[in-house]
């Protein structure tokens, strides 16, 4: 038996002796980032837009998991369930979870399916935001052959396909395999890539970091006061319409078609969306 051919008997052999080896290579090597894409979206939709057209579903929220503690790895891991031997997600993290979730309830965004990474971290993630997860071995990728162009099949397929009518469906997964299918630049912890399917392919309309969510939520809400404000100073005065704007301070005295026009005009609603990467997986 040739030299070659003694290493790779042997390498074979410690692959069947201990799982866990198995399982670091696959979740150390790093892919390259999927050739002529980018992360970012390629045209900003507007923070509006953006939460009508979640509620009207049609989209795939692909979130890495929150943030987790750097001071461990999974290199001593010998399977899905060792929640011991993995990198885990800190009290920080679990809190981001769940204001995620809280947040994407709020906005009254419909989701059908939670698919799940089997990795404890991402789990958790999907459990402590929507308590609810399947696992599902594609939204984490594998041969271990960093190479291999089918490494990621799966997850391309899941991120093409659309939901069923009127649904959302969230991937709780890692930085890794989204790098991997969509290029850079990298997810934050935490952060959500919003995913158009297209049946063959995909495109990303936004990027949203954790706290976001909640920053839009408190952005709705606070317009929406303005708006019952502005709506309840308006006073009908010799056939006028006088409406106070609460930003100003000013009473206008407006008439006819204007009115409706002034008051949609009253309430302006921004939200910004991360679209800063990190190398995390």
């Amino acid at each position: 038996m040739t030299r070659p051919s003694v290493a790779k008997v042997m390498l074979l052999a410690a692959l069947l002796v201990s799982p866990g080896v198995a399982q670091q290579l696959q979740f150390e090597a790093p892919p390259k980032a999927a050739a002529g894409r980018s992360a970012l979206p390629a045209k900003p939709i507007p923070g509006t837009e953006l939460l009508a057209e979640l509620r009207k579903g049609g989209y795939v929220i692909y979130f890495r998991h929150a943030s987790t503690d750097f001071s461990r790895n999974d290199s001593q891991s010998k399977s899905d369930d060792d929640c011991e031997n993995q990198r885990p997600l800190t009290d920080k993290g679990r809190e981001e979870a769940r204001q995620i979730g809280a947040a994407l309830r709020e906005l009254k965004i419909p989701v059908a399916k939670v698919l799940s990474s089997p990795r404890c971290r991402t789990m958790e993630t999907a459990m402590l935001a929507f308590g609810r997860a399947e696992q599902e071995s594609a939204v984490r990728g594998g041969p271990a052959r960093t190479a291999d162009p089918q490494r990621y099949a799966g997850l391309r397929r899941l991120l093409s396909t659309l939901p069923e009518p009127g649904q959302n469906v969230v991937i709780s997964s890692h930085g890794n395999p989204f790098y991997g299918v969509a290029g850079a630049p990298y997810l934050a912890e935490g952060e959500a890539a919003i995913v158009r399917p297209l049946g063959k392919d995909f495109e990303i309309i936004a990027r949203v970091r954790h706290d976001a969510w909640r920053a839009y939520l408190y952005s709705c809400s606070r317009n929406a006061f303005a708006a019952a404000t502005i709506l309840a100073s308006a006073t009908l005065v010799s056939g006028h319409l006088r409406v106070f704007r609460p930003q100003s301070g000013l009473t206008q005295r407006l008439r006819g078609g204007s009115t409706a026009r002034a008051l949609r005009s009253s309430v302006h609603i921004s939200f910004s969306v991360g679209t800063r990467g990190e190398w995390m997986s």
